[in-house]
């Protein structure tokens, strides 16, 4: 027999030197994608164990902010014995714990900074500012309002640097804010207003922003002085109609409830009143009432305030007015809630600072991303 009929099948062998070198390729392949993959794995297992953590301090952040809560309690059971000298101090502090559980959050990190902002705390605020800056590929909104808290603070190089960058970055938003910011430095030069008037208009509203009541749900004396003015102003014209604006609840009752009540039992009639009972604060004041201004056709409004809050209403109600498409105009009535009417014209940079917050908060800018426009 020749020799070559001696050799054995090759076939057989072939075929598993092909299917042991699959099964290779495969195996690294796989084991490739594993060692992608882990970091994410690894970060969705810490996120599922986080998870619960971090709802609760935004959950309690939330809280605080809203309505307050048991200082004491979270002095000892979250913050473990630090001392809290407020509300926000619990808010600033529970949005740095939930930034520190998970600092990839950029929207957590706009929380903190927007409390920093409105605590005083304006060196910390901007910081996390930048903070969301640097990382954020895309951080218009924290380079915006960093370039505003700086010029309301009197930061002109770090205002114009900023406004440099986001111009040539993002050239037609700037110049819709550098608008927005426009209208509103103008309109918070008024005079303010502390006699009533008669005015000319033939359809006009009294716009009486509240303040927050008791816990009884009763008119605190700063709500009163507000709701005398308007009074005043109302007998001087009839025609027009009473916009009681103020949702937040004490005592089982809003603040336009009781202001509604308190006219009625005023002698205003109940058909001169509109309620508007929504609105947590004066963003919101602002926006739902300006709908109600537009449905009713009002070709002018009142603003009655504080005199310590008339500038930031003014300023909010413009914007309001503005970005709806329909002009307003606005006048005021204040409480002058100062020893003077010279030192209540006289402006803070704290003052102007909360002032542009809440203008961009009007414009659309969160300050609370996913909690609070």
């Amino acid at each position: 027999m020749p020799l070559e009929t001696l050799k054995p099948e090759n076939k057989s062998f072939k075929f598993n030197k092909y299917l042991v070198l699959s099964i290779c390729v495969a195996v690294a392949f796989l084991a490739g994608l594993a060692v992608g993959y882990l970091p994410y794995l690894l970060s969705y297992r810490s996120y599922l164990k986080d998870q619960p953590e971090l709802n609760n301090y935004v959950q309690q952040a939330i809280k605080y902010y809203w309505s307050g809560g048991d200082i004491k309690k979270a002095e000892s059971e979250i913050f473990k014995g630090i001392t809290l000298s407020g509300n926000l101090d619990a808010v600033e502090l529970l949005f740095s714990k939930a930034v520190e559980l998970v600092p990839e959050r950029v929207d957590l990190k706009y929380c903190l900074a927007s409390t920093q902002i409105l605590k005083g705390d304006y060196s910390n605020g901007l910081n996390t500012y930048k903070e969301i800056i640097n990382s954020d590929h895309f951080a218009f909104n924290a380079e915006i309002l960093y370039s505003f808290y700086s010029k309301s603070l009197g930061y002109s190089a770090d205002y114009e640097s900023s406004l440099k960058q986001l111009s040539k970055e993002y050239p037609e938003q700037t110049e819709k804010y550098l608008k927005i910011v426009l209208n509103a430095d103008n309109i918070i030069k008024s005079r303010l207003n502390v006699k009533a008037e008669k005015y000319p208009f033939k359809k006009g509203a009294i716009v009486i922003l509240g303040y927050a009541l008791d816990n009884e749900g009763k008119a605190q004396p700063t709500l009163i002085e507000r709701l005398k003015q308007g009074l005043v102003l109302f007998r001087l014209n009839r025609s027009f109609k009473i916009i009681v604006t103020g949702g937040m609840a004490h005592g089982g009752v809003t603040e336009s409830f009781v202001m509604k009540k308190w006219l009625i039992e005023n002698s205003v009639p109940e058909s001169s009143i509109i309620i508007e009972d929504q609105s947590k604060d004066t963003v919101g004041n602002a926006l739902n009432t300006t709908q109600i201004l537009i449905e009713n056709g009002f070709e002018n409004a009142s603003i009655v305030t504080s005199a310590s809050h008339i500038r930031r209403a003014l300023a909010l109600f413009n914007q309001a007015c503005i970005q709806s498409g329909n002009q307003i105009q606005l006048t005021n009535l204040v409480y002058l809630d100062y020893p003077s009417i010279e030192e209540a014209s006289a402006m803070t940079n704290k003052e102007l600072s909360i002032i542009y917050r809440d203008l961009f908060r009007t414009a659309g800018i969160w300050a609370y991303p996913c909690i609070q426009n």
